[in-house]
């Protein structure tokens, strides 16, 4: 809201219109903050933490660690570059990470740009405050924004789709210098703000938006189409620091060959309908008056399939199409909101199946998501609902709000029947899941109960409303429409998953162990990749404590590392005598959870074949050795653990399958023994081999940081350098200050040949994809600046005054 306001001031000549909008917008931006403020009140008055879920296993991590482009603390070195979840660059994140314990006040922004975005465009839509309001509360407090609370770069990436819409908007009446570099930061915003899927999501609809609104664009259909494509391209090429290394990344992780079954998981069933009616019918709720969570027994899971834009929105929707269904905008929306619903039941209804076979949107996944352009459209209509409204005749609109409420009275009439008819059944599959029978008598369940009290709040006030026009009746649509979404929103899962400053310290019980690896080089590996206590060492937060992790939780792991690392398998599998994929990563600590109580979830622990507190597969003496035990962690070392960095006198190039295999199962192809300390297998058809080699060969890592590392040899014969450290492009080598090339070896490390003597290697990250994006990212930028700056000077008092007296000149003439 304030850029876009600041864009229209620049436009405006009139010093008190100009004041106007401003006071205007910093009293929207102060209102949403102060209503976010007072909504996530229980636990920002608390000293807790807006960190459900992934945000406190990835996000927060990721929020407070130092932006760099390569860290070597999570899955034995990992370019977190490429990974856009990082928001490495994101301005927004930027600007709260300089300010100390700004997390909650991070998170919160992402629901006032929302709201104030939302609410920008529908009053430029409607120049009713009211519905600008209505638009911008349903769109913020929708269920999609409260449910993903916990995926934080999507919240983020969605602030800004609305702003990305009001500017083509703009646009299409009047193009301007302003809002075309309103346009392109926009869209750079949205990229940067970390969800790549989001962010193809509201590029498509925006460009949807451009062809849909081209047609009759008053600025003209051409000026229209170049504003709006050129605008795109600039926003692309301003964020293109995230997006070049992200699509380097996305070509070498695990998303490369993203499945059909990946693609469509998460879906939303068919038979879930109901509850965008009913949010709560399947559970997943937390009772503020038991103070209990109650289960979430649906198909999948809530947070991915939900829906929940209120009952008052939908019924102002379905207004907004009766009342404004033949012209643009009505129509336009209508469809969005169609579309994502069906792309939201991707399982049952072919039409995502036939986007998997487009580039780059095959490598998403939960299409259900697609519900934030579900959210922002319904959002639109009901803003577009208020304004018609208000415009028809008091006859119209008394009727038009009868059939509105007759129409949602019967649908959540059959969606309650739907739900009690497959409750016989319901109940029955609800066994296995511990949960007890479901009542289906509204004052048996409140989640029932509450959205039926709901719709008749909301019918009888927008009855009021639309007999009278008043501040009063205005302010109780308002109120009823916040208890609407709060119904679902302030049960959702940042209630009862809250986390505490405190949780971001590393635990005592670690520090001894921090230091022995960081002296050693070597790491450890967290059987608990994340949700679990802070005693095992959950990846991501072992990388703010600085622990080195052979394991991270990322969803652009590197296809290889994975495979080397195979969670499909038995755990035994990769811990058995003849798998030495742990040892060539120098794992020298493995963190097995006990199972615990009190917390009523045992997952991370129950994948683990126990003998007591400690695993049969770590009780091998030759190899592992238990060393430890803390509250909910037994520890054992791996005896057979290599160094970080060690020379080898021979190399045996083998096909990268073959390699795989040799280090899983310690025999190579002929038959042999694979023995990592006195071998090194390549790709490339590189054949070394010393026939004498020096029994006193040394490797030492003498310096060590996040984008370099320097290695100490001595060697009496020329030997081979491993280096426990990912391969990934972008890595250069040097001995004794000259180029050496640098092989892929054992399959996902580095390797290089070093001459006999003493010799300094030095391993250097410079990607060529980070500095393309930084050179693509800063024309963008200065391209920007040059409009901006045209914008300003043409729009000085001196320039004023020119046109003034050029003015008074031709008058007089």
């Amino acid at each position: 809201m304030p850029i876009g306001v600041l864009s229209s001031c620049l436009r405006i000549n009139n010093y008190e219109k100009r004041a106007q909008n401003v006071v205007h917008g910093v009293a929207v931006v102060l209102f949403y903050a102060l209503f976010y403020i007072a909504f996530f009140a229980p636990v920002l008055f608390q000293r807790r933490l807006l960190a459900p879920g992934d945000a406190l296993d990835f996000f927060l991590p990721a929020f407070y660690s130092p932006r760099t482009l390569w860290t070597p603390l999570l899955f034995s070195g990992f370019p977190v570059l490429g990974d856009p979840q990082n928001m490495s660059y994101y301005p927004v994140a930027l600007l709260y990470s300089w300010i100390p314990h700004s997390w909650n006040a991070f998170v919160i922004s992402a629901y006032v740009m929302a709201s104030c975005f939302t609410y920008g465009y529908i009053y430029r839509l409607t120049t009713s405050r009211l519905a600008a309001l209505v638009g911008g509360t349903t769109y913020g407090l929708s269920g999609f924004f409260m449910a993903h609370l916990g995926h934080t770069s999507m919240i983020h990436a969605a602030a800004w789709i609305p702003l990305m819409i009001w500017t083509f908007e703009e646009l299409r009446r009047r193009i301007s210098a302003g809002w075309f570099s309103v346009a392109a930061l926009a869209v750079a915003n949205c990229a940067l703000g970390g969800h790549p899927q989001i962010f193809l999501f509201s590029t498509t609809l925006s460009f949807c938006y451009l062809v849909c609104a081209s047609r009759r664009a008053p600025s003209g259909t051409v000026p229209f189409w170049l504003a709006g494509l050129s605008s795109l391209v600039l926003g692309a090429g301003l964020a293109a620091v995230t997006l070049l290394p992200m699509v380097e990344l996305t070509a070498l992780s695990q998303r490369a060959q993203w499945p059909l079954e990946q693609f469509l998981s998460y879906p939303l069933y068919l038979r879930e309908l109901p509850r965008f009616l009913f949010p709560y019918l399947y559970g997943g709720f937390w009772n503020p008056i038991s103070n209990t969570l109650t289960p979430f027994f649906g198909a999948t899971g809530l947070a991915e399939t939900t829906g929940y834009v209120g009952l008052l929105p939908l019924l102002l929707a379905g207004v907004g199409f009766a009342l404004t269904g033949d012209r643009f905008q009505g129509r336009f929306w209508t469809a969005v909101a169609i579309f994502a619903l069906l792309m939201a039941c991707s399982k049952e209804i072919p039409l995502a199946r036939f986007l998997y076979h487009l580039y780059g949107y095959n490598r998403t996944r939960v299409q259900p998501r697609h519900l934030v352009e579900f959210s922002l459209a319904v959002s639109v209509l009901a803003g577009l609902g208020i304004k018609a409204l208000a415009d028809t005749s008091a006859l119209k609109r008394l009727q038009a709000v009868r059939r509105a409420t007759t129409t949602a009275a019967v649908g959540l009439l059959l969606a309650l029947l739907a739900f009690i008819y497959s409750g016989g059944n319901l109940n029955k599959q609800l066994a296995h899941l511990n949960v007890s029978n479901v009542p289906l008598l509204p004052w048996r369940n409140p989640a029932i109960s509450i959205p039926l009290l709901v719709m008749l709040a909301g019918s009888l006030v927008l009855y009021y409303w639309s007999r009278r026009h008043t501040k009063f009746s205005a302010a109780l649509l308002v109120l009823v429409l916040s208890l609407d979404l709060g119904s679902f929103g302030w049960l959702c899962e940042w209630r009862y998953r809250v986390s505490k400053p405190e949780d971001l310290q590393v635990p005592d019980v670690l520090t001894s162990y921090k230091q022995r690896l960081v002296n050693s080089g070597q790491r450890l590996l967290s059987m608990t990749p994340s949700f679990g206590p802070a005693e095992t060492a959950p990846a991501n937060l072992s990388r703010l404590w600085g622990i080195p992790n052979a394991r991270g939780y990322n969803p652009l792991i590197l296809s290889r590392y994975s495979e080397l690392l195979d969670q499909s398998v038995p755990a035994y599998q990769v811990f058995s005598d003849n798998n030495r994929s742990l040892d060539i990563l120098s794992v020298v600590y493995v963190l097995v959870p006990k199972p615990f109580l009190g917390d009523g979830n045992n997952s991370a622990a129950d994948h683990v074949n126990r003998d007591g507190d400690v695993p049969r597969y770590l009780q091998n003496p030759r190899r592992w050795h238990h060393v430890d035990d803390f509250l909910h962690t037994a520890v054992s070392e791996n005896g057979h653990a290599m160094p970080r960095a060690w020379l080898v006198p021979k190399t045996i190039p083998l096909q990268p399958h073959q390699i795989l295999r040799a280090i899983q199962e310690s025999t190579l192809p002929d038959g042999r023994a694979y023995d990592p300390s006195q071998v090194a297998l390549v790709e490339e058809p590189f054949v070394f081999d010393v026939e004498n080699p020096d029994s006193h060969a040394a490797a030492k890592v003498a310096q060590l940081s996040d984008t370099r590392i320097e290695v100490h040899t001595e060697c009496g014969t020329p030997a081979f350098l491993v280096l426990s450290d990912v391969y990934y492009p972008g890595w250069r080598a040097t001995i004794n200050g000259e180029p050496a090339h640098i092989f892929q070896t054992n399959y996902v490390l580095r390797g290089v040949k070093v001459p006999a003597g003493y010799n300094v290697v030095c391993f250097e990250f410079r990607p060529l994809s980070f500095y393309s994006g930084v050179a693509v990212s800063s024309c963008s930028l200065l391209l920007t600046m040059a409009i901006l700056a045209g914008i300003i000077h043409e729009h000085s008092p001196q320039r004023r005054r020119e046109r003034r007296g050029n003015a008074e000149n031709r008058a007089e003439a």
